[in-house]
């Protein structure tokens, strides 16, 4: 059995645990519309909180790249990182984490990162998110 993190364990606590991630390069193109949409998503999320768990990965490159290029941006995607990391129901991550978050979640929800194709060959079920809609 792999070990997770004691944290992770404590919030699945039975539940389905879905991967969610905005990639660096979706953040840069749509801005404030990609943070609109994951505040709209983490709605849903919180409303059926007692049937999942969200494991979010805050993706580093993205990190880097708009601390520098979008600094509003970026502190308005942090806060709001920050505080879903706080709640029972969320999980906050880093990809520093991500093989062992792959095998962990039982679905992915997100844009469409490198991530998707990993959880398709685990056979996970993908959703992809879109800021238009």
């Amino acid at each position: 059995a792999k070990e997770y993190p004691q944290e992770w364990i404590q919030k699945k606590s039975g539940k389905k645990v879905v991967l969610y991630h905005i990639s660096e390069s979706i953040l840069a193109e749509e801005k404030q519309a990609a943070i609109e949409k994951a505040k709209r998503a983490l709605q849903i999320f919180e409303e059926n909180k007692n049937a999942l768990t969200l494991l979010w990965i805050k993706d580093r490159v993205a990190e880097r790249y708009l601390k520098d290029a979008d600094g509003i941006l970026w502190d308005s995607f942090e806060s709001l990182w920050e505080d879903m990391a706080k709640k029972d129901w969320c999980i906050g991550s880093t990809t520093e984490y991500e093989d062992m978050a792959v095998d962990f979640c039982d679905a992915y929800y997100g844009d469409r990162s490198y991530i998707v194709n990993r959880m398709a060959l685990l056979k996970k079920p993908i959703m992809i998110e879109n800021t238009n809609i």
